[in-house]
């Protein structure tokens, strides 16, 4: 769901041959749970872990890589109170994204941010920016 935009997240970030859509957001007290490390919430925070699907369009494996794209994310809590995402060694943070997709798969990205734990999620917007254009992505589960 955009609300303001003028930035397609496939065009900008997928260059035409990724389809990249947010796809929900949870609240976790240490993420991932599965993992040989994971990240732990500081005391009477959460973390807040914003997925995104990026589909190859193309039939051929393909690589998708963000480290150098200049794009930035930030958190905005609907009160003019903005967050940053944290720094991640998560092989599927966005904003280090350097990752293999085989023909036609869907692959998780994610964006990690501290928030406090009684914030109101429903009037959270994501900002998408790079230079030239942005993308307002209202959280929605």
């Amino acid at each position: 769901d955009y609300m303001v935009s003028d930035m397609n997240l496939s065009d900008e970030l997928g260059k035409g041959k990724f389809e990249i859509s947010y796809s929900s957001y949870k609240l976790y007290d240490s993420y991932p749970d599965n993992n040989y490390f994971s990240l732990e919430a500081l005391e009477g925070k959460k973390l807040l872990v914003v997925s995104f699907n990026i589909k190859n369009l193309s039939k051929k494996t393909q690589k998708l890589n963000l480290i150098h794209s200049g794009f930035e994310y930030t958190l905005n809590n609907g009160s003019n109170v903005t967050y940053n995402p944290k720094l991640t060694l998560l092989l599927n943070d966005i904003q280090y994204l350097d990752l293999e997709i085989p023909g036609g798969k869907t692959k998780e990205a994610v964006l990690v941010f501290d928030v406090s734990q009684d914030m109101d999620l429903s009037k959270c917007n994501l900002l998408v920016a790079n230079k030239e254009k942005n993308a307002i992505i209202k959280l929605n589960k």
